[in-house]
């Protein structure tokens, strides 16, 4: 019987012991070949230290610089644009990730059999303080990557055949399409012009309201938060300016009949008015954005589920109403019955 106990403990103490050293083993593991995956990178800048990159496409420069903690792009178009600085974080976090595949020549200044004597494609970043010129040339004869060199060194080496869609980007990528700047939590009014309807969400004392088709009265709240987290994720689909440019006539605005309204708590107002759709792209509505001095257009199934829930919760409220007129009469019978019943007792 001790000797049973004896070799449970043992069998115990081994047990452990192994998962301790496996657990060990696979830490160690993973933080060796994160580190081998590291010595690979290209880059290994900190994106907040980015103030300025460039994309270099067939001597065409597309700049993105941050000024006063602002991102603005600028092309080979004079005018400025405002950036979205989560689609630059993303972008510059996916360019860190390229990495070299392998080494192909580590001094050469014969750059034409590679492609690399001039780039069909490079990125630009200050980096340290010092410029960082990444130049991409042609693909390898296997179509397994794209020769790659640094401007200042002969050293040619492979990367992935994906490092050229994620250094390629056009300036609507890094365009801001946001329209409604608020947080949800922020948003005091909401109104949803339809013709001659007006749906208007309300937030007072607390609780969210509907003023407008209807009398004001509290609403369902988690419907109302599902309308507003759709209004705010309602983005530019296109940028109709420059030479894309069309008229607020053109894009069936002077009498739009439909138009998004937002106030938030610091009552800043923020509206979208619809137009009709636009011209080969069935799926999208012309727009107008009051904090924007162009046409843009946005997603039409967005616009049309809106509508259909701001309807649905008129229809729900309609119906809620009259269950609880329905009960209220029921109510007021049986305590009529009652009393008339209590009153033949006494008699």
């Amino acid at each position: 019987m001790a000797e049973t106990k004896i070799k449970d403990k043992k069998l115990i103490y081994l047990t452990v012991l192994f998962i301790v050293l496996l657990v060990y083993y696979l830490i160690f593991e993973k933080k060796i070949q994160k580190r081998e995956s590291a010595k690979n990178n290209l880059f290994s800048y900190v994106i907040a230290d980015i103030n300025n990159f460039e994309i270099i496409k067939n001597d065409k420069v597309l700049s993105v610089s941050r000024i006063l903690n602002k991102w603005k792009i600028t092309s080979e178009r004079t005018k400025e644009f405002e950036a979205s600085k989560m689609d630059i974080d993303s972008y510059l976090s996916d360019v860190k990730q390229i990495q070299r595949l392998k080494v192909i020549n580590e001094n050469t200044t014969n750059l034409g059999s590679f492609g690399l004597t001039s780039p069909k494609l490079s990125f630009k970043a200050v980096i340290s303080g010092k410029p960082r010129i990444f130049h991409l040339g042609n693909k390898n004869p296997d179509n397994s990557g794209y020769y790659a060199k640094f401007a200042d060194r002969n050293e040619i080496f492979l990367v992935d055949p994906a490092a050229e869609s994620t250094i390629d980007k056009e300036l609507y990528y890094f365009r801001d399409k946001s329209i409604f700047t608020y947080a949800p939590s922020d948003i005091r009014l909401f109104s949803f012009k339809d013709h001659n309807i007006e749906y208007i969400l309300e937030y007072k004392d607390g609780k969210w309201g509907m003023s407008s088709p209807v009398v004001y009265s509290e609403a369902d709240e988690q419907q109302i938060k599902n309308i507003l987290n759709s209004v705010i994720d309602i983005t530019i689909k296109n940028f109709f300016d420059g030479k894309r440019s069309v008229s607020t006539a053109d894009a069936g605005m002077l009498s739009s009949d439909l138009a998004i309204k937002l106030i938030d708590n610091k009552n800043e107002t923020i509206i979208l008015k619809i137009g009709k759709n636009v011209k080969d792209a069935e799926d999208q509505y012309y727009a107008g954005s009051s904090n924007r001095d162009m046409v843009i257009s946005v997603d039409k199934a967005i616009i049309d589920d809106i509508h259909i829930n701001l309807k649905k919760l008129v229809d729900d409220k309609h119906v809620k109403d009259e269950e609880i007129k329905k009960k209220t009469e029921e109510e007021m019978k049986k305590k009529d019955e009652d009393t008339k019943a209590q009153d033949e007792e006494k008699k």
